[in-house]
């Protein structure tokens, strides 16, 4: 199993508690022939080692991960505007980019990967973990076809919330509405539809190249072939 996206932490407690192993590396790069066996340890892990432990690594990382180990993948979401208020959004490699328009290219970047490759993915809001973490444990146990623990009890990260007022962006209206009803549909655990994946390819036509030109300073580079193409989601979402 792999846990991805933002805050991960919070997400990473779940599989702990229904008894997955934590995997021995962190694939800050993703798994592949660079990163798997480890350069420092030498330990390598197979795809069926996965499957009974769980690989923690940034929404980057996936991108990069090898189709093999993605037997199962949680992608963690947080809200964009508590992304772009956090105080950790002040200082880092990747804040060339304006911090909206970073959430903005993670999710998308997620939401292109897994309907290209067509592995099984559960997106899902830290905000639906905290409001209700043991139906939230169900859930995912449901989605990974596995027993159901018998203590439910979840100890949680202390979380702050800080105020709109301190989020700086140069979004629009209707950027904003995109952001909002993305995040309303996974908050919700509602499908993909075909109207917000072409609202979705609409909106990144409009952004991409901004956040493009900040590309170096992102985790995961823009190579050659997304220069070339058009980088849009599949409309067609694996079932």
């Amino acid at each position: 199993m792999v846990v991805a996206g933002l805050a991960r932490d919070a997400w990473m407690r779940i599989p702990r508690l229904i008894g997955y192993e934590h995997a021995p590396s962190r694939f800050r790069r993703g798994i592949n022939h660079t990163t798997n066996p480890d350069p420092v340890s030498g330990v390598y892990l197979s795809p069926d080692a996965l499957r009974h432990s769980v690989a923690e690594m940034p929404t980057t990382a996936l991108l990069r991960t090898d189709h093999a180990f993605l037997d199962a993948v949680l992608v963690s979401v947080v809200d964009w505007r508590e992304y772009a208020a956090a105080p950790q959004r002040a200082t880092g490699t990747a804040q060339a980019v304006e911090p909206a328009l970073l959430w903005w290219y993670l999710h998308f970047v997620a939401i292109r990967d897994f309907t290209t490759r067509g592995y099984p993915a559960h997106f899902a809001t830290v905000d639906s973990l905290y409001r209700d973490p043991e139906k939230s444990v169900v859930e995912l146990c449901a989605w990974l076809n596995c027993d159901v623990p018998s203590d439910l009890s979840l100890e949680l990260p202390a979380r702050t919330r800080l105020d709109d007022e301190q989020i700086v962006h140069t979004l629009d209206g209707d950027d904003i509405a995109t952001f909002d009803t993305l995040y309303d549909v996974i908050d919700r655990a509602l499908p993909l539809s075909t109207q917000l994946l072409q609202k979705m390819n609409e909106t990144a036509g409009r952004l991409l190249p901004r956040i493009q030109q900040h590309r170096r300073a992102l985790l995961y580079d823009f190579d050659e072939s997304d220069r070339r193409r058009a980088m849009s989601i599949n409309e067609e979402v694996p079932r």
